[in-house]
């Protein structure tokens, strides 16, 4: 009876709260037809940037169309306002920074094509009238705005192409020295990867995370890291291959990765949100909280005032988006 007590204590001991379910709430503010693709601390406020999506046509002849928008919270994320944010001709807002009184947005130019075209903004009187940023090509697709070390622009996505009916995709990095006007090339990002989901930027260290080799019909993923300003890129260990890493931030010191769990039932594509946690800069993960199963895909993650917020599909997919975002207090 003694030793299974000492055996019990022990388990209890090697594996704490690392694993232990949350309690999750809805935040108001933002309908259900809002994809919440990224979060963006500024001057004590949290800024939720995405897009509205909506279908025409029918089920057989569908057409989906989507507009960017921004949200503006005071109270950790639990409430939310929607602010003025028209970029020129973009219909999505993928990745959003905000560096000083500038507002920078890159997304799809026009509504959506077989072919990708992409777009960078700027705005100088927070989004009242935009820009076109100049350096990056049309045909990339950015995900992700970091700051380095240096307090220059880089902006993180990939190539995006098409032979046929076949789609091809180039991982890219981007660096701005002027708030965002102008970009030119950066680092090489290695080329195990086709895909740049995310990426981080901590003092002496590049991660990147995407999708591994060209396009299946199953998910294959992957992180990297570079020491050396992409001389020489290294794989992470933890993260199995069949997750999505959506987000990379840091809390107390510790690298979290919230991203998605993906497989396929026949024809059905499946998901479900999972998080992980990394406690030396990057080079290895193991499972952090779970997440909510409200939320099947997790798209965006912030953590601010001892609270998690992160965005998401609601239940597995749909023809039409539903989202929502839920917030759950995290030591």
């Amino acid at each position: 009876m003694r030793k299974s007590i000492l055996i019990f204590l022990l388990f209890i001991t090697c594996f704490p709260c690392s694993i232990k379910a949350q309690n999750w709430t809805k935040a108001n503010g933002i309908n259900t037809d809002i994809c919440i693709t990224t979060f963006v601390e500024n001057s004590g406020k949290i800024y939720a940037g995405g897009q509205r999506m909506w279908r025409e046509g029918t089920i057989q002849m569908p057409k989906f169309l989507s507009e960017p928008k921004l949200f503006e919270s005071v109270d950790c994320g639990k409430t939310w306002k929607e602010l003025v944010f028209s970029p020129n001709e973009n219909s999505t807002a993928i990745a959003i920074i905000i560096s000083g009184d500038r507002i920078i947005t890159c997304g799809r130019k026009g509504q959506s094509q077989i072919d990708w075209i992409g777009s960078t903004q700027f705005s100088d009187d927070f989004g009242k009238s935009w820009n076109e940023a100049t350096g990056i090509p049309s045909d990339v697709s950015i995900s992700q705005l970091r700051k380095n070390n240096a307090n220059k622009l880089i902006a993180f996505g990939q190539r995006m192409w098409r032979e046929g009916t076949t789609f091809y995709s180039d991982p890219k990095a981007y660096v701005s020295e002027d708030n965002g006007s102008t970009w030119s090339e950066y680092i090489t990002i290695t080329k195990e990867l086709s895909s740049v989901s995310e990426a981080y930027i901590s003092p002496n260290r590049v991660i990147v995370a995407g999708r591994k080799g060209q396009t299946q019909v199953d998910w294959i993923g992957a992180v990297y890291f570079s020491d050396n300003n992409g001389n020489n890129w290294i794989e992470a260990k933890g993260i199995p291959s069949d997750i999505s890493v959506s987000n990379i931030i840091e809390h107390k010191g510790k690298l979290i990765a919230v991203g998605n769990k993906m497989w396929r039932e026949g024809f059905a594509f499946l998901s479900k949100a999972k998080s992980f946690i990394s406690e030396d800069n990057g080079a290895n993960w193991k499972e952090y909280i779970v997440i909510t199963d409200d939320i099947s895909t997790a798209q965006a993650t912030i953590i601010k005032d001892g609270f998690m917020l992160i965005s998401g599909r609601l239940g597995q997919a749909e023809v039409d988006w539903k989202g929502g975002l839920l917030f759950s207090p995290v030591n």
